[in-house]
């Protein structure tokens, strides 16, 4: 009988095939993923001086300007002046057709001095009337003597009391009032019409720069836009909105250093001229003008300012880059580096200025902090300190 060998060369493929399965088990335990460092920047926590700035904004503008629309409509005849150029108060910048309201003041003219004959004549008619009638009264007191002596009849002293009635010295006061209501009338119509030719000029109420001109000779003006922009430049004002939490930082009369870049480097001293009682109707902040004097022009309307004022100051305190406090599951926390590894730190802040922070409790003077690469470190991390090709901490 033949015997079957067959199970022995499967038990032998099985056998080999378990002792691969377990060498790559082997191999495969022992191939451990290198753990790589992360690059970071450390500074040292140390004492010092910290203060907290808060920066107000605004636009800067002239402290007077006027806006002069022309009061009646007309043709530009002249245009005086020149943007740039300085005016005086009363100075005629814009001259309109003055042709029609000339011929108006002249016929006005010609108006008073009529009502001002008949006011005269009204007058002369009530002097002689009431001359006739003094003669009257005397007339009639000797007309009731001669009555009573029975000189005269009945029917003569009706006739002398009928001379001496006031009827016709009513009317030559009634002639007088008419002839005098005239005379105001036609005044009234003079000084419109003197007002009317005055109009045609569009002149400065005060001393300044022309700003802004919109006025060609022959240019038809509808009395709507403004013709031309007066502004006095010599001080400039900041409107500036300040919470509540700073308005009882600012009295009326105080300096305050302004910084406007496109005028000049540094600072610029200013006064707070006004502080508003209340907020500005929908916000919940007071509105405060501060005053510059701008001897030299370089302030423009419409440049941009800012108020550094110091709202909170610590002496001797512990201080870190404000970069390197995070937070991690709800705690305040920064990461120290000791020897290459990351040990996270809890803490307790104080003031900061978005530059430095103030630690109040958890670090120490000298402590090594990580102030760059924080975000990507848990507990126990390794690190790299690559400080030196970064620059230190500022």
């Amino acid at each position: 009988m033949k015997k079957h060998k067959v199970p022995g060369v499967i038990g032998l493929s099985v056998m080999i095939a378990m002792s691969s399965w377990l060498a790559g088990c082997q191999q495969a335990a022992v191939e451990i993923p290198e753990e790589r460092a992360i690059s970071v920047a450390v500074t040292e926590a140390s004492y010092g001086d910290l203060a907290v700035n808060t920066t107000l904004t605004g636009q800067v503008k002239p402290i007077e300007e006027v806006r002069l629309v022309p009061k009646i409509p007309g043709t530009v005849t002249q245009v005086h002046v020149s943007v740039g150029d300085s005016v005086t108060t009363g100075q005629t910048l814009i001259t309109l057709d003055q042709r029609d309201m000339r011929n108006n003041a002249r016929q006005a003219e010609a108006a008073l001095s009529i009502a001002q004959a008949g006011l005269e004549t009204a007058r002369a008619g009530l002097a002689s009337a009431e001359m006739q009638h003094q003669q009257a009264l005397r007339d009639l007191e000797r007309t009731q003597t001669l009555y009573n002596q029975g000189a005269v009849t009945q029917q003569q002293l009706e006739q002398a009391e009928m001379s001496a009635s006031e009827n016709a010295l009513n009317t030559s006061r009634s002639q007088v009032s008419q002839a005098e209501a005239q005379v105001n009338q036609a005044r009234v119509s003079l000084d419109i019409a003197k007002a009317s030719l005055q109009d045609t000029e569009i002149v400065s109420p005060f001393a300044g720069m022309v700003v802004e001109l919109n006025a060609t000779a022959g240019e038809f003006l509808s009395g709507q836009a403004a013709a031309a922009i007066i502004a006095q430049l010599d001080t400039m004002t900041l409107t500036t909105q300040v919470s509540e939490y700073l308005i009882n930082r600012f009295t009326p009369g105080q300096e305050v250093a302004l910084g406007i870049p496109a005028a000049f480097s540094g600072t610029v001293t200013g006064t707070v001229n006004t502080i508003a009682p209340a907020p500005a109707t929908g916000t919940m902040t007071y509105p405060m003008e501060i005053h510059v004097a701008n001897p030299e022009g370089l302030i423009k309307s419409g440049m941009f300012a800012e108020v550094e004022i110091t709202t909170e100051t610590r002496e001797n305190a512990l201080l870190v880059p404000s970069a390197s406090v995070v937070v991690r599951e709800g705690r305040t926390v920064v990461f120290l580096a000791e020897d290459d590894r990351a040990v996270m730190k809890e803490v307790i802040v104080g003031i900061d200025n978005g530059d430095l922070t103030e630690i109040a409790y958890g670090l120490k003077d000298g402590d090594f902090i990580v102030y760059k690469g924080q975000d990507f470190l848990e507990d126990g991390s390794l690190i790299q300190d690559t400080t030196s090709q970064d620059g230190d901490a500022s």
